[in-house]
């Protein structure tokens, strides 16, 4: 058990990357396309200018990663389950003595069940880990200066990253070093401590799986594969989400009436597929809504008119 940590975060880690090669693959391409990172000072002055944006910074330096088959996987991975292991040795550090109910797997098994949404914003990952590497960097002080300077690092994190994740740091560490002093005194039996760490552990897993079934869209990842498809004009696969798809959707009609064309097929088989918004999904009309306007421009690339593209894109 003293060296437990070291398994968990093992296991996260591979847990973690199995899931983001597998169901949750098709959001790593989705946040690339969103997202812009340039190498330029003009750049970073614009993210320094404000307070708390730099943590926009990091995060976009991490997604332009999600480009890449793998590299993008294993470097989040790897941050999510450092924020189980950052704050474990940062307790170990300060109070000799680890936690039996392993409360710092807690906010990476939250922000893993979060991430499935496709609004979900990467930076809250990136800003919680560099909280935690400070924190456990500052705690690698002697006694006293550990204190002299963890009040500075902890107005510098919250004045770069934002106030809420040093705040939330602070929260974990507390909690998990208030476990780590007082449940070895009150459990003196072994077993019975072993005990409370295996239960501790079931429940983090039996309530991440449920959480994770329960909020999984499927509807989403058809949708963000379908785009994915259209941009690499494989069009038979674009009609083989569009079967897939359940429920009513202008914007999956309009990819599978695109895909028809490109196939030859809309002649034939236009009708065999919903059309539930009638005309409109053939094609997108301009309602200035800066959401639908990212996709409009797709058809008029196909019909070669670049011109109208160009002014949707």
């Amino acid at each position: 058990m003293k060296h437990i940590h070291w398994l968990l975060s093992a296991i996260l880690f591979c847990l973690f990357l199995f899931m983001f090669m597998d169901s949750l693959a098709y959001l790593f391409p989705y946040h690339e396309q969103q997202q812009l990172f340039l190498f330029a000072n003009s750049y970073l002055d614009i993210y320094l200018s404000e307070p708390g944006k730099l943590s926009e910074y990091i995060a976009n330096f991490i997604i332009q990663f999600f480009y890449l088959p793998y590299t993008g996987k294993i470097v989040l991975a790897f941050l999510l389950s450092c924020l189980y292991l950052l704050p474990v040795l940062t307790t170990r550090k300060l109070t000799k003595q680890s936690d039996p109910l392993q409360i710092a797997l807690l906010p990476s098994l939250y922000l893993f069940v979060q991430f499935e949404s496709s609004d979900f914003e990467i930076s809250r990952i990136t800003s919680l880990f560099c909280s935690f590497l400070i924190t456990y960097l500052v705690s690698l002080l002697p006694g006293k200066a550990f204190y002299c300077a963890s009040i500075p690092c902890f107005l510098l994190t919250g004045f770069t990253l934002g106030w809420i994740y040093p705040v939330i740091v602070f929260a974990i560490l507390l909690l998990t070093a208030f476990t780590a002093c007082l449940l070895p005194r009150l459990i003196t039996n072994q077993k019975i401590y072993i005990s409370c760490t295996i239960v501790s552990l079931a429940v983090y897993a039996s309530c991440t799986f449920y959480s994770f079934v329960r909020t999984y869209n499927m509807r989403e990842r058809l949708l963000i594969e379908t785009e994915n498809h259209v941009k690499k004009q494989e069009w038979e696969q674009v009609l083989a989400c569009a079967k897939r798809y359940r429920g009513e959707n202008q914007l999956m009609d309009y990819f599978c009436n695109m895909a028809l064309y490109q196939t030859g097929r809309m002649p034939y088989d236009l009708l065999k597929y919903p059309q539930s918004y009638g005309i409109n999904s053939l094609f997108l009309p301009w309602v200035s809504d800066p959401r639908q306007s990212k996709y409009g421009h797709y058809l008029y690339e196909q019909l070669g008119y670049i011109n109208e593209a160009q002014r949707w894109a």
